[in-house]
């Protein structure tokens, strides 16, 4: 029976994250100098007290928006499900808040905390697994493979707001 689509993609993570870290740090995708920038921009405009990522990986974006000169956030929180990838987030940001955590229970270990932004950065597998952890109303940034319309602007697509995102609870 084959492996179910989000247990392959978990098994690939861990199989590949030494190699992964290894690219980032190389800066081995040229196309990071365009969506990295983008991606920090849309979070910071919101000017938030609180950030988590969903999916952090080696903690490039929560280092990204402690090191803002007029960082947006005081909280900065990662959470990711492949412990290499969370060690190395915490060894390369030591003031930082990484937790190794499935998405299924991320509620139980943010122990409660809700954020003013929640981040998924090619890493939301559900809705149901950030909705109870944003403070509402609040946007849930999320990065794309598609676009969401034609339009050029160097941002678009890059944030959109979920639902869950623009009710109040």
């Amino acid at each position: 029976m084959p492996q179910p689509p989000e247990d392959a993609i978990l098994t690939s993570w861990a199989a590949n994250a030494a190699p992964w870290i290894a690219l980032l740090q190389g800066k081995g995708i040229a196309s990071r100098q365009i969506t990295n920038p983008a991606i920090v921009n849309a979070i910071s405009r919101y000017r938030p007290d609180s950030v988590l990522d969903v999916g952090c990986g080696e903690g490039w974006l929560c280092r990204a928006l402690a090191a803002e000169d007029n960082a947006p956030a005081t909280a900065i929180t990662g959470v990711d499900v492949i412990p290499a990838l969370v060690e190395n987030a915490q060894a390369q940001h030591s003031d930082g808040t990484y937790l190794c955590s499935d998405y299924s229970r991320l509620s139980s270990a943010l122990s409660g905390q809700t954020f003013a932004v929640i981040v998924c950065n090619f890493s939301l597998f559900g809705e149901d697994s950030v909705a109870q952890l944003l403070a509402t109303p609040g946007p849930v940034n999320t990065t794309e493979m598609t676009p969401v319309d034609t339009n050029p602007a160097p941002t678009h697509g890059l944030q959109r707001r979920l639902p869950f995102g623009l009710a109040h609870r």
